[in-house]
C-alpha cells in the first residue's frame, strides 16, 4: 500500500510541472503571434514594394521587440526588500 501512495504522489508531482509547461507554451504563443504577424506583413510590404508601410511595420516590430527585451530584463532584476523607516544618525540616535 505504501509503494502505491509514493507512486501516486510522484506521478501527481510530475503532472504539475507538465501542466505549467503547457500553460507557459500557450502564453508564449499568445505573445509571439503578433510579432510573427508583423514580420509576415513586413515581408509582404517589401515584396509589394510598399516602402511606406514597410518602414511602419519595421518600426512596430522594433518597438515590440524592444518591449519584450526590456520586459525580460526587468524580470531579472532582484528587488530589495523595503527598508525600515528607522534612520541611523551619524552621532547616534536620540531616544526619549
Amino acid at each position: 500500500m505504501r509503494n502505491s501512495e509514493a507512486t501516486f504522489h510522484a506521478v501527481r508531482g510530475m503532472a504539475v510541472p507538465r501542466d505549467m509547461r503547457i500553460a507557459s507554451a500557450g502564453i508564449a504563443l499568445f505573445i509571439l503571434l503578433p510579432v510573427i504577424r508583423v514580420i509576415v506583413m513586413l515581408f509582404a510590404f517589401l515584396r509589394d514594394r510598399d516602402y511606406r508601410f514597410s518602414v511602419i511595420a519595421a518600426f512596430v516590430l522594433a518597438v515590440t521587440l524592444l518591449g519584450l527585451l526590456v520586459g525580460s530584463r526587468l524580470r531579472e532584476v532582484s528587488w530589495s526588500p523595503p527598508t525600515s523607516p528607522h534612520i541611523e544618525m551619524p552621532g547616534g540616535n536620540f531616544h526619549d
